[in-house]
């Protein structure tokens, strides 16, 4: 698959590798904003806030994001595999997780 370099989307939305300006795997990109999707679901708040589009881009990039309770353990792990894993192994998690790349 071809990497993309465009920078565009929603700003509570936006993956880290996008704000990084690097290049990034649009499938992996919209696996995480999922994860921010599915933590509003599950809270009624986005998991990276601020008080302006800079604040908010560092915490995004800082992958710290208030801890969830009263949630199963298995929703909480894959919140943490959706939004928390290093760029350079999105890949292989996405594999273990019997996601396969789609061709662009």
């Amino acid at each position: 698959g071809q990497l993309l370099t465009d920078s565009c989307g929603t700003p509570a939305f936006v993956a880290p590798e996008i704000l990084k300006d690097s290049p990034y795997n649009p499938y992996m990109t919209d696996i995480w904003s999922s994860g921010v999707v599915l933590y509003a679901m599950i809270t009624g708040f986005f998991p990276f806030r601020g008080v302006n589009e800079t604040e908010l881009h560092r915490n995004i990039l800082s992958g710290v994001f208030p801890k969830l309770k009263d949630v199963s353990n298995e929703l909480k792990d894959l919140l943490h595999k959706i939004l928390l894993f290093k760029f350079k192994y999105k890949h292989a998690h996405a594999t273990k997780l019997g996601l396969k790349e789609q061709k662009l």
